[in-house]
């Protein structure tokens, strides 16, 4: 069986659904703001230059994962896709956009409950967590709370899916 578009981009997408179906976290992150690899017409979604408007920023980032192919011809193949959702602040005081931004990925991820409306995702977890102050490459250059929370994708692909 054919899976189109590929199981990457549909978990990508469906992280961003994710995110965007919680209320909370569309009121704390302009739609400008949200940082999508996804985009159909832009090859180029990220802004070159970050002005106060521009923050707090969202991305979700590719980072992979191991991949178990079945020795068997007849299971299949376990994928673990991470994604690391980077959160810019611009703000040095933490209640004001990295804590309440972090908070709102992970009530989203953990209400998800393993389901992100795609048949092949057998586990979601946000398995790690970490802030920096004024860090440069993850702050966008711009002084604040930088936060990256990785997001573990476990699918499950049949011998027909491969094929």
């Amino acid at each position: 069986m054919a899976i189109n578009p590929d199981p990457f981009t549909q978990v990508y997408s469906a992280l961003w659904d994710l995110l965007e179906g919680h209320a909370e976290f569309t009121g704390l992150v302009k739609v400008a703001n949200r940082i999508k690899y996804v985009a159909a017409s832009n090859r180029h979604p990220g802004k070159p230059q970050v002005a106060a408007g521009d923050l707090p920023e969202v991305r979700i980032v590719p980072a992979g994962g191991p991949v178990r192919v079945a020795p068997s011809s007849t299971a299949g193949c376990a994928v673990t896709e991470d994604f690391l959702v980077q959160v810019s602040s611009g703000d040095e005081r933490l209640q004001q956009a990295a804590y309440p931004v972090r908070w709102q990925v992970l009530r989203a991820v953990a209400g998800a409950r393993d389901n992100l409306g795609l048949p092949f995702v057998k586990k979601l977890r946000c398995i790690e967590a970490k802030q920096t102050l004024a860090d440069a490459a993850a702050g966008r250059g711009v002084a604040g709370w930088s936060v990256v929370l990785r997001v573990s994708v476990e699918m499950w692909f049949t011998c027909d899916d491969l094929a």
